[in-house]
Formats: structure tokens, C-alpha cells, sequence
């Protein structure tokens, strides 16, 4: 799923044509439909913690701890399984052979270039070929969650977008951009009884090797995007990417 990441810079027609762009894709985004599952899992710093045998007291469930064999930054949005998984909207899926569905909205029969959305712990449908894309409608069901795969069985959902397209859902109020520190991480482990020193160790690696820049509430910004999420239809490559939370910026028509 790679792509061309050497995006020319723009003419200025361009950028007032790349602008009207970004606003379409919000309206697409806006038509997105998330799964009525209930959220098992939170995004970004905010994800569950808590201890073995405890509960986060902010959501009343289990969550990450040092002994977790997880991570305790959280890319996406958990939502209990719930079969079948059903396309959020027009666009295009490809599937990797493994456990993840690349979704990319359309408007018109045009994928748009701004986001990517990748949908894990599920199962095709049907006999598709990896690595090829097909065109889905809105609510078609496109896979079924992987009962063998985490538990609980859920449905992991993420979102990539280009820092333009941030830029413009944080202008319109979607996205709130309150920073998140290595401090908030210590009082967050302090308060649910983990060990902080290694909670720290745990998220200082995790922000390392995943080359994470900044950590928002609701965004997450890398220096870029894994080559497995790069799509031929998007913008999103060797540049920096940020990662939002789906439930703040999909749906509210």
C-alpha cells in the first residue's frame, strides 16, 4: 500500500483548489458513518489504565498497565465486535492478507487525498485478494471481526490525516488540540496504581520508536506513517502525519 510521498509544491490555483479539496474531504468526513458498538477503548493518552484486577476509574474497565504485552498510547478507537463490519462510507477498502482493512472515503467516485482510515482484528467477508482495491458502498458489509484475534474481540479503528487537513478540522472546532505531557502520564499512572517509573519507560519507548513528535487529546503526530498504511490514493507518506481521533471529527450528520 505505498505512495508517492514526493507531493510537488503547490501553484497557487493549486492551493485554492487544494483548500476546496480539504473542505470536501470534511464534508465527507462528516457523512462517515462510526460502528453503534460501544466504545471499549479510548484514544491516545487517553486510553484505559488501570491495574491487574482493577478498573480505570475514569471508564469502569480494565486497561493498560506495566505488565501489559500492549502499548499505552493508543492509535485508535476500540469498539466491541459486532458483525458484520460495515463500510462507513463510499470509497475504496484494500486488505493486507492479515488483519486490517485501508479505507479511503470518496465523494463523486473521487477518493479523497487528505485521510486514510484503518479498520483491525477483522476478517473478510469474501475471497479478496490482498493488496488490491474495491470499490465499497456506504454500509456494505465488508468483513467480520477476528474472534481468535485480541480480546475481547473488538473492532480497532484509526485515522490518518495530512497536518493541512488537522490544521483545518482544529480551525472548526472539531478538534480541541490540549496538549498532553510526560507529567500528565506520571499523575495518570500515580492516580491508578502503576508503577510510574515503568509507565514512563513503557510511553518514553513507545514515543522513540514510533518516532512521535507531539501527543494531543484527540491527535498524535509522527514524523510519518508506516509503509503498510501508505495508500496509493492519499497524500499521507514520508511526510509527518497526524493521527486523530476518529469519534471527534466522523459523523455528525
Amino acid at each position: 500500500m505505498k505512495c508517492n510521498s514526493n507531493i510537488p509544491r503547490l501553484t497557487l490555483p493549486c492551493q485554492r483548489k487544494y483548500i476546496r479539496a480539504m473542505t470536501r474531504t470534511i464534508d465527507v468526513l462528516r457523512s462517515l458513518s462510526l460502528p453503534d458498538a460501544v466504545v471499549t477503548d479510548r484514544f491516545g493518552p487517553l486510553r484505559d489504565w488501570a491495574q491487574n484486577g482493577e478498573l480505570d476509574p475514569d471508564t469502569g474497565r480494565p486497561g493498560w498497565n506495566a505488565d501489559s504485552g500492549y502499548r499505552p498510547i493508543h492509535y485508535g478507537v476500540d469498539h466491541r465486535a459486532v458483525d458484520p463490519v460495515r463500510a462507513p462510507g463510499d470509497g475504496v477498502i484494500c486488505y493486507d492478507g492479515k488483519e486490517m482493512i485501508a479505507f479511503v472515503p470518496s465523494f463523486d467516485g473521487e477518493a479523497v487525498h487528505d485521510c486514510a482510515f484503518y479498520m483491525m482484528h477483522i476478517l473478510l467477508t469474501e475471497m479478496v485478494t490482498p493488496g488490491t482495491w474495491n470499490r465499497v458502498s456506504k454500509g456494505e458489509p465488508i468483513a467480520n471481526h477476528n474472534a481468535q484475534g485480541a480480546y475481547p474481540p473488538h473492532l480497532h479503528i484509526e485515522m490518518a490525516a495530512t497536518i493541512d487537513l488537522y490544521s483545518e478540522l482544529r480551525s472548526a472546532g472539531s478538534l480541541k488540540g490540549i496538549l498532553y505531557t510526560p507529567e500528565d502520564f506520571n499523575v495518570k499512572a500515580g492516580r491508578r496504581g502503576i508503577n510510574v517509573r515503568e509507565a514512563t519507560r513503557r510511553v518514553e519507548y513507545q514515543i522513540e520508536s514510533d518516532g512521535i513528535i507531539q501527543i494531543e487529546s484527540d491527535a498524535i503526530f509522527r514524523r510519518n506513517l508506516p509503509s503498510y498504511k501508505r495508500t496509493p490514493y492519499s497524500y499521507l507518506g514520508h511526510d509527518t502525519v497526524a493521527v486523530l481521533d476518529v469519534t471527534k471529527v466522523v459523523g455528525d450528520e
